[in-house]
């Protein structure tokens, strides 16, 4: 299971604070800044020993990744 920067509260279409607890959009309305928790831990396992927090990078990978044709 993954979490969201923003998401909808149940049962409505209004946004809630996610990943991240703050955001603002431009007045243009094509930049976004996202303001994103402090502490938040990867999830371990057997074989992913977490060693950082999240932070600004893993969503820049996230959306480059989604944005690539040639990643599954």
């Amino acid at each position: 299971m993954y979490n969201r920067l923003i998401e909808f509260k149940n049962g409505s279409t209004e946004i809630e604070p996610g990943l991240a607890e703050s955001w603002e959009v431009s007045p243009d309305g094509k930049t976004y800044t996202f303001h994103l928790r402090k502490g938040v831990k990867w999830q371990g396992s057997k074989l992913f020993k977490p060693t950082r927090d999240f932070n600004a990078d893993d969503v820049v990978f996230s959306f480059e990744r989604q944005r690539d044709p040639n990643h599954p």
